[in-house]
């Protein structure tokens, strides 16, 4: 555990600066926002994982108690969370130890919060990192986002069996989702029994919401799509997907295209974000404006790859419009994938991947490439600590 924030709701600078020193002293990167409200809409703190938060409370008010646990039961849910203050009542006391938090004296926090940050991080080496989560982001509709998260879940499931690990795929277009279509599979996740109580989803609900392919890959697609998109609850949906980190070795999210507010948080942070497209001079564009999207989020340009779909293959071999496509990616990890109508056709008419049953046709071999980059994706909390021994 590496990051760590201060919530510093007005504090006096002095007592900031000093908890800033011991934190850095401790080897974590601190950043301090002024409310609860501020980090959780902090791209930095949605890509920190097992995050240490230290709330700071000048006044040990019911309303700052209140807001603590209610940052702590939505967007907080997994960091490591400090509360300073010279008291705190009963029963929120209670809410807090349940949450996971810690309380801390201000005369105290100094002396005690290098033993809270060890007993994280043993908590952290003993454990899991979780599953890597892949985000699937399409430049626009109709790109064939959700055939590649299909082709690419189910290549990395048919791998995950010889190495014991479980793979997963998530359709978030809770309206017009077709990953479960694709698949010939009857979708069974019923967002709407998570959307008003996210804090129900366990392991038990999330068994009976998964449909699972002959290939050892597990989806969750929404088998309601009346869901009204303003209904879409962020909370909910990183629920299900903290849920199924613990449960998997690798989760694939297909995103809708249109842009939500919790969009960018997942983006921030996923492992990796595949962003697909086509090869057509508007679709450049857009592939181009997902790419400066990723970058204002701070996404690793190293952790993105373009997927550019339904290319024309030339008579003589290669692709077609392959120098367009790299003026408008420069520098960017681009993987092509040519397209074959008629073998897309019969993919979707037998409801099975191209990869599954023909793998070695020169569309299977484009997919192949994909998705073994998928498959080769790392914790970036494991990536870091390497470049780290590295160096």
């Amino acid at each position: 555990m590496s990051a760590a924030f201060i919530i510093h709701n007005g504090s006096p600078q002095d007592a900031i600066a000093r908890i800033t020193l011991v934190l850095e002293q401790h080897g974590r990167r601190t950043r301090a926002v002024a409310t609860a409200a501020a980090l959780a809409a902090d791209p930095h703190f949605a890509a920190a994982r097992r995050a240490l938060v230290v709330v700071m409370a000048p006044d040990a008010t019911r309303e700052a108690e209140e807001t603590l646990l209610a940052f702590l039961e939505g967007a907080g849910r997994g960091a490591v969370t400090v509360y300073v203050a010279d008291s705190i009542a009963a029963p929120a006391y209670k809410r807090l130890v349940r949450a996971g938090g810690e309380w801390l004296t201000k005369e105290g926090v100094q002396r005690e919060l290098p033993d809270v940050m060890r007993r994280a991080d043993a908590v952290v080496e003993e454990s899991a990192d979780g599953a890597v989560v892949v985000a699937f982001l399409p430049s626009k509709g109709g790109v064939g986002n959700t055939t590649l998260v299909a082709e690419c879940g189910v290549a990395a499931a048919r791998r995950a069996k010889k190495s014991g690990g479980r793979i997963a795929a998530v359709d978030l277009n809770v309206q017009s989702g077709a990953l479960a279509d694709l698949l010939d599979m009857e979708a069974r996740l019923d967002f709407s029994e998570i959307m008003t109580r996210p804090e129900r989803l366990d392991a038990r609900l999330a068994e009976i919401f998964v449909s699972s392919h002959a290939s050892g890959l597990d989806v969750y697609a929404s088998a309601s799509r009346g869901i009204p998109f303003d209904e879409v609850n962020g909370r909910a949906l990183f629920a299900l997907i903290d849920q199924l980190s613990h449960l998997y070795t690798t989760v694939l999210v297909d995103l809708p295209a249109l842009r939500f507010s919790w969009t960018d948080t997942l983006l921030a942070g996923a492992d990796a974000v595949v962003v697909t497209g086509t090869s057509e001079v508007p679709a450049l564009k857009r592939l181009a404006e997902q790419a400066a999207l990723l970058d204002r989020l701070d996404v690793d340009p190293a952790r993105v790859a373009f997927a550019v779909n339904r290319c024309e293959a030339k008579m003589i071999g290669g692709m077609a419009r392959k120098a367009e496509i790299a003026r408008a990616l420069p520098g960017r990890e681009v993987y092509l994938i040519r397209r074959d109508t008629d073998l897309a056709a019969e993919a979707a008419d037998l409801g099975r991947p191209v990869v599954d049953f023909a793998p070695n046709k020169p569309l299977g071999r484009d997919i192949r490439a994909l998705a073994e980059r998928v498959a080769a994706v790392t914790p970036r909390q494991a990536a870091a600590a390497g470049a780290r021994a590295a160096a």
